[in-house]
């Protein structure tokens, strides 16, 4: 709004330059919106759009631009406050809602991670593409963060610890296609490598159940550092002794 009352302002006599003015508002929005995401991305769209509406509006007559301009603005705002409302009737308990689907979709999340390593130990095919599906969708996850904190001011922790998770996820996914890279190179296994990747298999396929109950995050962490402990001592024992930068590369 303020930003079409400048222009229609600034240029009277020179609609050349108002164009052009125009044109380079719209571009550097449109710009900035294509490096931002969500509703941040969306309002500098509307920017644009809405100065464009309000200063095209009033080129006939603009002495009459602050009328358009609150005109239109009290359009946007009815439309909010008309939406909210309608929000709060029809969707009750929608912060708890966000609480719980994003509790899901985290172990959902985790869960399907768990399996695509699973995968990976074991050499099944279509394992590094549901590994590079999972890393493609954690963009998309990270965005909708922001929403369910908006939701509801008492996500905001939640939200923080959820961003954390999908940063850990990210790691052990990437590590996991670093991972099939060993593998594949190393080319046939020998046997008893294969039984332990088996059972280290076996036990990440375990964590799906346990993450799908509500409360059960530290029973999975116990298992993952049993994991841990496990993988170690089958690495000591495999590696050459003393061979200190294997170990931590691995």
């Amino acid at each position: 709004m303020i930003a079409a009352i400048i222009l229609i302002a600034s240029f009277p006599q020179y609609p050349w330059l108002f164009f052009i003015a125009l044109a380079l508002l719209s571009a550097l929005c449109t710009g900035l919106s294509s490096v931002t995401h969500n509703f941040r991305s969306y309002a500098l769209v509307l920017i644009a759009y809405t100065c464009a509406i309000i200063s095209l509006s009033a080129l006939e007559r603009p002495d009459q631009v602050f009328n358009v301009a609150v005109a239109r603005g009290t359009y946007i705002i009815l439309g909010v406050v008309c939406e909210m409302v309608g929000g709060m009737i029809c969707v009750p308990n929608s912060a708890r809602n966000a609480l719980e689907d994003l509790h899901k979709r985290l172990s959902n999340l985790m869960g399907d991670s768990a399996k695509a390593i699973a995968g990976v130990l074991r050499g099944k095919e279509g394992s590094v593409d549901k590994l590079s599906t999972l890393l493609s969708s954690l963009q998309g996850f990270n965005d909708g963060l922001e929403f369910i904190r908006s939701a509801t001011q008492r996500a905001g922790g939640d939200t923080d610890r959820a961003h954390i998770v999908l940063t850990l996820v990210a790691v052990v996914l990437s590590r996991g296609l670093g991972l099939h890279s060993r593998i594949m190179s190393v080319g046939d296994l020998p046997e008893n490598i294969k039984n332990d990747l088996d059972f280290l298999a076996d036990k990440l396929e375990e964590l799906p159940d346990i993450l799908a109950i509500r409360g059960q995050g530290a029973i999975a962490i116990d298992k993952l550092e049993e994991l841990k402990s496990y993988s170690n001592k089958k690495l000591k024992q495999y590696l050459m002794k003393d061979d200190d930068a294997s170990l931590k590369g691995a």
